[in-house]
């Protein structure tokens, strides 16, 4: 894609955000569709994707996990430090028939779940955009140096339980909204098939997928980068499993 049509695919993406819109007038893209799901955009640059011929490999900690599939292992991987994703699309390829998936498809869940990464990183909320943008700097311009130092921050601090229950939530509630209903309809099905390969930690409730599509997820997100760290909470408290209430909608 060149820079023009990324100019293009962002006017579009933040006028359907901020403003309604045709449905149509934003394409079934991974990116875009972790963007429209959250209410996040990406208006910070730098981010990089690959796809990649290496193929890592899976080393279980126990024999009981030998058979896994762990997404962020075997077939993407989001680096924070670098903001850059990195697809493996040989095995990808090796294992897309174990899933009942085509190629492209396993692929597209595969990068919908990495720019769930993503958002949850560097997205910032539609409705704070201009916000954010007006934090000038030494140089009059927009200051992106202590937005990123917290983000990175709180992302590396954030549980893993954490990063994959909102990461697998957003994949599953971006595919329940593509154009095609058919299409959203046999990708989900190919989640399912990949989400029983997956560790504890990737499988998501059965009430999460069903609120996953109509979540707060501004609120959600805010809520994971720290936004609300001084309410009380008690002794038993798990954030985990107050972020899968908050995506359910739980008083």
């Amino acid at each position: 894609m060149d820079s023009s049509t990324e100019w293009a695919t962002a006017v579009r993406v933040t006028q359907g955000m901020l403003h309604g819109g045709r449905r149509t007038a934003l394409p079934d893209d991974p990116l875009v569709q972790a963007q429209r799901t959250t209410g996040n955009a990406l208006v910070v640059g730098g981010l990089q994707e690959h796809f990649s011929q290496q193929m890592p490999v899976w080393n279980p900690p126990s024999p009981e996990e030998d058979k896994l599939r762990p997404i962020d292992v075997l077939y993407g991987r989001y680096d924070p430090a670098q903001r850059s994703i990195e697809i493996f699309v040989n095995n990808i390829q090796r294992d897309a028939k174990s899933f009942g998936a085509e190629l492209d498809e396993l692929v597209e869940i595969v990068r919908i779940h990495e720019y769930a990464h993503v958002i949850v990183h560097l997205g910032v909320r539609t409705d704070k955009m201009q916000e954010q943008l007006s934090s000038f700097g030494s140089e009059k311009k927009t200051d992106w140096t202590p937005f990123l130092a917290n983000r990175g921050s709180r992302f590396n601090s954030l549980p893993t339980e954490c990063h994959e229950l909102i990461a697998q939530a957003i994949t599953y509630a971006s595919l329940g909204t593509l154009f095609a209903a058919a299409r959203s309809e046999r990708l989900r099905a190919i989640f399912d098939a990949l989400e029983a390969k997956q560790g504890a930690h990737y499988k998501l409730p059965p009430p999460v997928k069903e609120a996953a599509v109509n979540a707060d997820w501004p609120l959600v997100l805010d809520t994971a980068r720290g936004v609300y760290d001084d309410f009380y909470r008690r002794e038993d408290f798990s954030l985990v499993a107050g972020i899968t209430a908050l995506i359910c909608g739980q008083p």
